[in-house]
C-alpha cells in the first residue's frame, strides 16, 4: 500500500481540490486517509473541509482537528509540499503535532 504521505499522491489530491474549487464542486476524502490523524491535518491544510470515515474513527479525528488551527494545518501542508519523500512529510507532521496529539509513539 502506498503511503498517505507520498508526494505524488498529495499532488494529485491537491490538483483535485483545486479543480473542485474552480468548478464550485465539493471535494471530500473518504476512507483510511481521512481516518489517520496526521493525514487529516494535512487534508484540512490542503483546503478540504469534508472528511468521511468509519464511525469508530470520528472521535479521534474530531479531537485531532479541534487541537489544530486551520492556519497551523495550512502551514504544515505548505511545508509538506517542499518535502521530497513520504517519510520526510510524515516526520515533518510528527515534529509539529505528535506531542500535542499523542500520535506517533
Amino acid at each position: 500500500m502506498a503511503s498517505f504521505f507520498d508526494p505524488a499522491m498529495l499532488r494529485l489530491v491537491r490538483m483535485v481540490i483545486t479543480a473542485g474549487k474552480k468548478r464550485s464542486r465539493p471535494v471530500l476524502v473518504c476512507g483510511a486517509m481521512a481516518s489517520d490523524p496526521l493525514a487529516a491535518i494535512l487534508l484540512v491544510g490542503m483546503g478540504l473541509r469534508e472528511l468521511s470515515m468509519e464511525a469508530a474513527a470520528i472521535p479521534e479525528i474530531r479531537e485531532t482537528i479541534g487541537n489544530v488551527t486551520v492556519a497551523e494545518a495550512e502551514a504544515a501542508a505548505e511545508a509538506a509540499f517542499s518535502a521530497e519523500t513520504a517519510k520526510d512529510i510524515e516526520q515533518l507532521l510528527l515534529a509539529r503535532f505528535a506531542e500535542r496529539l499523542d500520535v506517533g509513539e
